[in-house]
């Protein structure tokens, strides 16, 4: 589904990864950047005939790192993806001013919260590279 500014007036919604810093005006709850990932079709459709799951904390830089030396050593190389993974943690990084992470990557083949919920996380940041993707209730 795409989103517009019109659709809910709680959203703030935009191509540019600097939308995501409304997030932090009081009267938004959520900040969405519609992405194009045409590019990473062919690395992310052979990444998902495998069983991915990673978990690190630290900072963003380490968990790059971490990040890379994983998939790699599991499942091979995926410069597009990990280039873009990268960008997203830089972002999220200036959005939050924060310096410690933590990250999940991983293949969800059931939902992973089964009912509806107030996040206790002061920010996240999800990122469905395939799939359905994220469901978000104003």
């Amino acid at each position: 589904m795409i989103l517009s500014q019109a659709t809910y007036s709680d959203a703030a919604v935009g191509k540019d990864n600097s939308i995501l810093n409304d997030i932090h005006q009081p009267q938004k709850s959520i900040a969405v950047q519609q992405r194009d990932t045409q590019s990473l079709q062919p690395e992310l459709e052979k990444l998902c005939e495998d069983f991915v799951e990673f978990r690190a904390t630290g900072s963003a830089e380490e968990i790059v790192a971490k990040l890379q030396a994983h998939i790699e050593r599991k499942h091979g190389s995926y410069p597009l993806l990990m280039n873009d993974m990268a960008g997203l943690m830089r972002a999220f990084e200036a959005v939050t001013e924060g310096d410690s992470f933590r990250v999940l990557l991983a293949t969800i083949d059931s939902n992973m919260c089964r009912k509806f919920h107030t996040d206790v996380n002061h920010l996240r940041m999800l990122c469905t590279y395939t799939g359905q993707g994220t469901m978000w209730v104003p």
